[in-house]
């Protein structure tokens, strides 16, 4: 499983000198800060982490093996136990592929008990595949797509996943994949279908910076449009704000 933390910005101005709830008691110390001590801060940063689980990778003949607590083994119950017990006690906000990709039956049950709390994004569940999505779609299995064009092969059925995602009310999310060049059309796709999120990495390296620039460069040709303004849907906040 990776994590991938997302910032929220809230724009609540701290006025207090002292200690405030909002701030898990952060409190400002005057003069010239010192080791240990925190400053006063004008705006706080909620925190929130996006799971990706990868359950089809561990998944066999039925049940969930985690290795690294000596192969025990989880059913699909016992397996959406534990991320409701995750998101009941961190702050989650998506979990990406937390069960199999044919696993429907516990996806159901994943959807039905978080899926109005967190986002839960099918990628090997659907594989940007129209058929498969329609299937969630009628089954009520998850509430979100991860859209990758080099997944399902054409522009025409990526369209078609996307509209369907729409129209049952599915967030998408355009991705890349592994083995990524510096080629920068998802962003250009991802812009044009008016993703609600882009799922890119970290920019730690060229092929990652020149999607984000490509995504720059086109928010420059957008009237009105700045930084500061919310666009698109946002993550799902876990405390409900």
């Amino acid at each position: 499983m990776s994590v991938v933390s997302a910032i929220r910005i809230d724009p609540h101005t701290v006025n207090s000198a002292h200690s405030d709830s909002n701030m898990h008691g952060l409190c400002h110390t005057p003069g010239r800060p010192t080791a240990g001590t925190v400053v006063q801060v004008t705006k706080i940063y909620h925190l929130a982490f996006i799971c990706v689980v990868a359950a089809t990778h561990f998944y066999e003949e039925g049940t969930y093996r985690l290795r690294s607590e000596g192969d025990k083994l989880l059913s699909s119950d016992q397996m959406v136990d534990r991320l409701e017990s995750w998101v009941d006690d961190y702050p989650i906000a998506s979990i990406e592929d937390g069960l199999a990709e044919e696993d429907w039956q516990g996806w159901q049950q994943l959807t039905d008990r978080l899926g109005q709390r967190i986002q839960l994004v099918g990628d090997d569940l659907f594989a940007t595949n129209p058929v498969r999505l329609q299937r969630g779609v009628v089954s009520a299995a998850a509430n979100s797509v991860l859209i990758k064009v080099n997944q399902i092969g054409t522009l025409t059925e990526t369209m078609e996943t996307v509209s369907m995602a729409r129209l049952a009310g599915f967030s998408t999310v355009v991705s890349a994949r592994s083995g990524e060049t510096e080629d920068t059309s998802i962003a250009d796709l991802a812009v044009a279908v008016a993703a609600d999120q882009v799922k890119i990495g970290s920019i730690v390296r060229s092929e990652r910076l020149a999607k984000y620039n490509r995504l720059l460069r086109i928010s420059e040709q957008i009237p009105g449009w700045s930084p500061d303004r919310d666009q698109g849907q946002k993550i799902p906040d876990p405390e409900g704000g």
